[in-house]
């Protein structure tokens, strides 16, 4: 019966630990995010672009090599939207094609979401995913609420 629970609670671990999440998200005034949280940005000019950048922390116990990736959850008809992970991508680019190598316990600044609303009004959402090339399960995403007014 002991080896039974032993096997059952070794395995479960296992389980656990195979779906252990190795990134953090933190903004660029360092407040860590929870996974899909939303943040908004805000803008009264319609024609200005919004950056939000982001900061991401592997910290897991090896190092990953990271990709990004954007869903465009609901879009003003005419803004366009774009991201830069180790490069900027045009916007019909939805996973960054290279992933970025992220050390034990480092923290990577290179991520923005950018949005041009083109002097269209209204809100859009945008959700950001990080994730390991060598297991999609190993990921944390955040969606950004992009707001353009006159």
């Amino acid at each position: 019966m002991k080896k039974i629970l032993l096997l059952t609670l070794l395995t479960y671990f296992s389980i656990l630990g195979a779906y252990a999440q190795s990134l953090e998200l933190y903004t660029k005034d360092g407040v860590k995010l929870n996974n899909g949280d939303t943040i908004v940005s805000v803008s009264t000019d319609a024609t200005a672009d919004l950056v939000v950048g982001m900061n991401v922390t592997n910290s897991g116990t090896s190092t990953l090599n990271v990709l990004a990736k954007k869903t465009e959850l609901d879009i003003v008809s005419g803004s366009e939207n774009y991201f830069c992970w180790v490069s900027c991508y045009l916007p019909n680019i939805f996973v960054s094609p290279s992933p970025f190598t992220i050390a034990v316990n480092d923290t990577i600044k290179i991520f923005s979401g950018d949005y041009s609303s083109n002097g269209n009004v209204g809100t859009s959402y945008i959700r950001y995913t990080f994730f390991s090339q060598k297991n999609v399960n190993d990921s944390i995403a955040f969606i950004v609420k992009f707001i353009a007014r006159c």
